[in-house]
C-alpha cells in the first residue's frame, strides 16, 4: 500500500503516540501533534512532530495548511489529544467553570476544530477520520469527578456521528474508538495501584488494557479494509462494559 499522510493529534504521549508509532511502522508518513516540547523531542520512527494547541484555531489551521503545503493531502486523521480533571458537584464554582472550559475546550472543541480543518484536505479516496471517545462517555466516569471529562468525549461521539453522515457520502469514513481503562495515560497516573486493580477486576478480561490495544483498533478503522465501516463507536474495553 502507498504511504499515506496520517496526522494524529495528541501523537506526543500516551494512546496517541501509540497509535503514530502504528502508523509510522507501515512506512506511512506520520504528523503528531502535541504541546510538551520534550515529548516532541523525543520521538522517533520517523514521525514528524510539532507543538500545537488543538483548542487554539489559529495554531490549528496554520499547522493543517503547512501539512497540505508539503505532502498535497492528508489521508487520515487520528483525533487523540485530550486532557482529564475532576469535577465534582461539591467542587467550588469558579473552579469548576475553569476545569470545565479546559475539559471542553481541548477534548470537544479541539477534535471539532481538527476535523473542521482537516474536512477539506483530506483524500476523498479512502480518507479516514478516527476520534478517540471514552468509555466514560456510557458510565460517567469509574468514579464521582468525571462530570467535565464524561460529557466532552459524548459530545466527541455525537460529532463523529455528524461528521459520519457528511462526509461518508463523499467517500471518507469517519467512526470513533472508546477506550476503557488503560494503562500508561494521563488518566491512570491519577490512580493508586490498588484503585487500578480494583478497577481491572471490573473488566472480563483480567489484565489492564495498554496504549497498543487502542493504537490497533484506531489502525483497523483507518485501513482499506474498514471501507464498509462508517459512523461506528468501537469499544475496547476489556468487557468492563460489554454488549456495546
Amino acid at each position: 500500500m502507498a504511504k499515506r499522510i496520517v496526522l494524529v493529534t495528541g501523537g506526543t504521549n500516551g494512546i496517541g503516540k501509540a497509535t503514530a508509532e502504528r502508523f509510522a511502522k507501515d512506512g506511512d508518513i506520520v504528523i503528531a501533534w502535541g504541546v510538551n516540547e520534550e515529548r516532541i523531542a523525543q520521538l522517533d520512527n520517523g514521525i514528524i512532530g510539532k507543538k500545537v494547541d488543538v483548542s487554539n484555531p489559529s495554531e490549528v489551521e496554520s499547522a493543517v495548511e503547512e501539512i497540505v503545503k508539503e505532502h498535497g493531502k492528508i489521508d487520515v486523521l487520528v483525533c487523540a489529544a485530550g486532557v482529564v480533571g475532576q469535577i465534582t458537584t461539591e467542587t467550588p464554582y469558579e473552579e469548576a467553570q475553569e476545569s470545565w472550559n479546559e475539559l471542553i475546550g481541548v477534548n470537544l472543541t479541539g477534535t471539532f476544530l481538527t476535523a473542521q480543518a482537516v474536512a477539506k484536505h483530506i483524500s476523498r479516496e479512502n480518507g479516514r477520520i478516527v476520534l478517540v471517545s471514552s468509555v466514560s462517555a456510557f458510565t460517567g466516569s469509574m468514579r464521582p469527578g468525571g462530570i467535565g471529562y464524561a460529557a466532552s468525549k459524548a459530545g466527541v461521539n455525537g460529532l463523529m456521528l455528524a461528521l459520519s453522515r457528511e462526509l461518508g457520502p463523499q467517500g471518507i469514513t469517519v467512526n470513533a474508538v472508546a477506550p476503557g481503562f488503560i494503562g500508561n495515560t494521563g488518566i491512570t497516573s491519577q490512580f493508586s495501584e490498588s484503585d487500578i486493580q480494583n478497577i481491572v477486576k471490573q473488566a472480563t478480561v483480567p489484565h489492564l488494557g495498554q496504549p497498543e490495544d487502542i493504537a490497533t483498533a484506531i489502525h483497523y478503522l483507518a485501513s482499506p479494509e474498514a471501507k464498509f465501516v462508517n459512523g461506528e463507536i468501537h469499544h475496547v474495553n476489556g468487557g468492563w462494559l460489554p454488549g456495546r
